[in-house]
């Protein structure tokens, strides 16, 4: 029998230390026009994760994963414009890099499309480096207001057909500390994409019944 494990694995490719709730992000329309983005529903499991899947397909079918580049996709009011254009590329590049490294050697990295490839478009579409998140007040320790973070959308395609299996757009925060008060920093968003990589590591691995070492796995 097979066991249909989509929603669980992308309802849970966010940080669980994300507990403030800040309204969904706008689509950049990375994933398709509005009808897309309207059929996404949140997860009933993490906050700020949005999710469409197929509920006929299971990521255990997958054996090996395909990354395609990185896209900045600015989505609206996002401030992207205003960002150095060349470190948001070498945020884009970064994520490419903890996308890779979180999934080998468990698993293979394809090149092309083929039977059994995981095909994976990434996009990030919102970023925030510095002191202010979307206006979210800061609780000490908790995300808001002075921890920085990003926003993406990540689409899933079965590497034969080319059809979407699930579609994500997914917030993440770093953690605010008191020490990290006044600093503005791009590790802040890259911590965040490190994670969400790692989490996709730990989800893939559940689904095919697999337990990922302690050293390579995310927040949960």
């Amino acid at each position: 029998m097979r066991t249909y494990l989509v929603p669980v694995v992308l309802a849970s490719i966010a940080l669980a230390s994300c507990t403030a709730t800040v309204g969904r992000p706008p689509g950049s329309g990375f994933l398709g026009d509005s009808r897309t983005y309207s059929a996404m529903v949140p997860s009933e499991t993490t906050p700020n994760t949005w999710v469409w899947r197929d509920p006929t397909r299971s990521l255990s079918e997958f054996a090996a994963v395909a990354f395609e580049p990185t896209v900045v996709m600015p989505a609206p009011a996002s401030r992207l414009a205003d960002l150095d254009q060349d470190r948001l590329n070498e945020l884009a590049r970064a994520f490419d890099e903890e996308l890779r490294a979180a999934v080998t050697p468990a698993y293979r990295l394809a090149t092309k499309p083929e039977e059994g490839v995981l095909w994976i478009r990434p996009a990030i579409t919102i970023v925030d480096p510095a002191l202010t998140f979307w206006g979210v007040d800061r609780p000490l320790g908790k995300p808001g207001k002075g921890a920085g973070g990003a926003a993406v959308e990540l689409d899933f395609l079965d590497g034969m057909t080319q059809r979407r299996v699930a579609a994500i757009q997914a917030r993440g925060f770093a953690e605010w500390t008191e020490d990290r008060a006044g600093e503005a920093s791009w590790e802040r968003p890259r911590d965040v994409l490190k994670r969400w990589a790692l989490l996709l590591r730990q989800r893939l691995d559940e689904a095919h019944g697999r337990t990922t070492p302690s050293e390579e796995q995310g927040t949960k």
